[in-house]
């Protein structure tokens, strides 16, 4: 192996630890699920109500998909995990802190913070590739889905 491919390959432990971040991360879009009785007994919530926690949790990781992964191309990988591992840290803190069932959104904190600290110290440094400007970025990805038939296809696929 070429000492380029060397410095471009990633180790098991990189590999282990970007897939259990990965992992916890994604599972935040589940964590409200089976407390939704806690939450429905606590606010006095309709099942229409109870009913959009978890779709607008999923609605907000759409967005997160839509208009802040674009921003892994113009800004270094590794900044943008610790300011969306802080953001996340936050965003539990304040649910569990001022909504009750602090136990499951302080241990989502608590991973949060985690691997946002195990990213930031061992995943390897990146110079984004592209100098655009965030809606320029959008653009572009916008442009490479009306572009690419494959890549609508994928995109319903993983919608249904």
């Amino acid at each position: 192996m070429s000492k380029t491919q060397q410095s471009q390959s990633l180790s098991r432990f990189i590999l282990l630890l970007m897939t259990s971040a990965i992992a916890a991360t994604a599972a935040n879009l589940y964590y409200n699920q089976p407390i939704l009785p806690l939450i429905a007994n606590e606010f006095n919530l309709t099942d229409f109500q109870l009913g959009s926690i978890p779709a607008l949790t999923q609605f907000g990781y759409a967005f997160a998909l839509l208009f802040i992964s674009p921003l892994g191309d113009s800004i270094a990988r590794r900044r943008l995990i610790g300011i969306l591992s802080c953001l996340l840290i936050v965003a539990c803190g304040f649910v569990g802190e001022n909504f009750g069932w602090r136990s499951v959104f302080i241990m989502s904190a608590g991973l949060a913070a985690v691997f946002g600290l195990l990213l930031r110290l061992f995943l390897p440094t990146n110079t984004p590739q592209s100098s655009l400007r965030y809606w320029p970025l959008i653009k572009s990805t916008l442009s490479l889905f009306t572009k690419h038939s494959s890549l609508q296809k994928f995109t319903l696929a993983g919608a249904c």
